[in-house]
């Protein structure tokens, strides 16, 4: 047994080597991940999903140099560090704003942000599933967000027993009383939401959604993003939830 952990032997270079450990810490073995950054690009790495079978899914980032746009890149590794499988270019989403997180069934769901025209924002929260490849298996989908001024951001997905995903953000709101709102919604295997998004509060960070054994009920922990934000005092907060029955 032992853990392992990503290492970017140069700053904005690709994530170059796994570097697994033993239990006391020393260093076992070192990996070369094998990744190829584009010419003209910044790279870097933002996210490692490890799978039930100890392989890994990990999101690799590309900006171009001429005009700032990124490119983002899932690739399947063994425990080892061996790619299994070739890189997969998730189009349009930003590299700083995307999430895997992994089911209670095994699936994986990625989270990012993407444009969409038809918001005063003209940017929408996507939600896709992937193969353990990391390939998409169905046309992402928007999330429903009401009344949003911006962008979401300081969004998570936490699974449930059910199989299902608590999708949890933070968006700019265009009330002016209460410029922050902070949102859930119960997120099926394929993606899709099963109701319409819960305002939850005014602000939240550091939220994490702890769902019971059955499935129907959660119990969100999260700290204000500000003092006496609608109200609310510094500290850690919780709040239950009733989960969609289905």
């Amino acid at each position: 047994g032992g853990f392992s952990y990503i290492q970017q032997v140069q700053s904005y270079g690709v994530p170059s080597d796994l570097v697994t450990v033993g239990t006391n810490g020393s260093p076992l073995l070192k990996e070369p991940l094998g990744i190829q950054q584009p010419p003209g690009t910044i790279a870097g790495f933002s996210r490692r999903l490890v799978l039930d079978d100890e392989s890994f899914l990990l999101v690799s980032y590309f900006e171009h140099v001429s005009d700032a746009s990124d490119t983002v890149v899932i690739t399947h590794h063994d425990a080892a560090g061996m790619q299994l499988a070739p890189g997969t270019t998730l189009s349009g989403a930003y590299a700083g704003d995307l999430i895997l997180a992994k089911s209670t069934r095994g699936d994986v769901l990625a989270a990012y942000i993407d444009s969409d025209p038809a918001t005063q924002s003209g940017q929408a929260l996507y939600i896709v599933p992937l193969s353990h490849d990391g390939v998409p298996m169905a046309t992402p989908v928007a999330v429903p967000i009401v009344g949003a001024a911006d962008s979401p951001f300081d969004f998570a997905l936490d699974p449930s027993p059910s199989g299902d995903m608590i999708l949890t953000w933070v968006t700019y709101d265009q009330n002016p009383s209460a410029p922050t709102g902070f949102f859930a919604a119960e997120i099926d295997p394929a993606g899709s939401p099963r109701g319409p998004a819960l305002r939850l509060g005014a602000s939240a960070g550091n939220v994490s959604v702890v769902v019971s054994t059955d499935g129907a009920h959660a119990l969100v922990v999260y700290t204000p993003l500000s003092g006496n934000a609608g109200g609310v005092a510094l500290g850690v907060h919780t709040l239950p939830l009733e989960c969609a029955m289905h």
